[in-house]
């Protein structure tokens, strides 16, 4: 059974409302790292204890680290259009990057000839990739003719980026060119999702698109939701979307249906592969201020998440545990000696 370790509410600023304080929730390996509307990045330690790390000038909207333990960093963004890095380990900031002219949409963490790199997407046109080592621009990306929704590190030296002009757009880390333009959305492009061999992107007319990249073309498409695609996870051969209510997943390969999960009572925000007592399962979250978790075997709802935990946001911590956050609310949870752990993490520790 799921127990709650503690939970602890956030102060608000006059005026804040509370369902719009906190905007992101990381799990690290020393604790919870929130993002709130205020511009605040606040740790939380085992035992629930805050340390406010620094802010930003304006709200903090994202918050991203290595999955795969390359660097102990973090970095948010918020927007005052900058990117800020932090070190959990030792309670404080690592520096700014600043370069960009617009809000920052989308963050994305990778490396490439060994060096740890963070890429933005902006609303200024522009995606920056970033060497955290020195904290100045690697290359600016230009090319989108509106606002870049959304980015990600691909394999070999590639990256991708998505935006309001309908394309993706995948960019050579080594190459100054504007990169290889992908066509096929006829709709704003605000998801993006890649692992191995496979680039997904989802539009906000609620189609999957499937890349075949040697040819630059699609090599599949798929109306998965009625309107907006929120969120693309990859694992192996399978993808899972959100949108409307429903959570679908797919044969990342071929575009193929596997499962579509009903359960929901609100539009489908997040969904994470994970491993929970020796089982595959999806853990999604809604606008309904629920948590579920998903068995890939037959699609059915397993106890992977306690009916106590209430929030649209939620992060798969390091050390199996399981972070929700709503309004002013964040709650850990945890479940015996069972754990509950994101994929990629797992992929760290093989």
């Amino acid at each position: 059974m799921w127990t709650e370790s503690w939970t602890r509410r956030l102060p608000l600023s006059p005026g804040t409302l509370e369902e719009h304080l906190i905007w992101g929730v990381l799990g690290t390996a020393h604790g919870l790292l929130t993002a709130d509307v205020d511009g605040r990045v606040t740790l939380f330690g085992a035992d629930g204890e805050a340390t406010v790390l620094g802010s930003h000038d304006g709200p903090a909207r994202r918050l991203i680290g290595d999955p795969l333990g390359r660097t102990p960093l973090c970095a948010s963004s918020g927007d005052d259009f900058a990117v800020r890095l932090w070190d959990p380990a030792s309670g404080r900031g690592h520096g700014v990057l600043r370069g960009h002219d617009g809000v920052i949409h989308s963050l994305a963490m990778g490396v490439h000839k060994g060096r740890v790199l963070v890429l933005s997407a902006s609303a200024d046109l522009t995606a920056i990739v970033w060497d955290i080592a020195t904290t100045r621009p690697r290359r600016t990306l230009r090319g989108h003719r509106d606002a870049v929704y959304c980015a990600r590190f691909l394999a070999s030296g590639l990256a991708a980026t998505g935006g309001e002009d309908g394309t993706v757009r995948v960019w050579d880390l080594d190459d100054d060119s504007g990169g290889t333009v992908l066509h096929g959305h006829t709709a704003p492009v605000g998801a993006l999702a890649a692992d191995g061999p496979h680039l997904l992107s989802g539009s906000d007319d609620g189609e999957v698109i499937g890349w075949d990249l040697a040819r630059s073309r699609p090599h599949y498409r798929i109306r998965a939701h009625d309107g907006w695609v929120h969120d693309i996870a990859l694992h192996r051969d399978l993808a899972a979307t959100t949108g409307d209510r429903l959570v679908r997943v797919w044969h990342a390969g071929t575009g193929r249906p596997v499962l579509s999960l009903e359960g929901h009572a609100g539009p489908t925000t997040k969904v994470r592969f994970a491993r929970l007592d020796g089982r595959d399962v999806l853990v999604t979250s809604a606008e309904d201020l629920r948590i579920r978790a998903w068995d890939l075997a037959d699609g059915s709802e397993v106890d992977g998440v306690p009916t106590t935990a209430e929030g649209a946001l939620f992060d798969l911590g390091a050390d199996g545990r399981l972070a929700v956050g709503h309004g002013p609310r964040l709650s850990l949870h945890t479940r015996g000696s069972d754990r509950i752990t994101d994929t990629e993490q797992e992929a760290r520790a093989t």
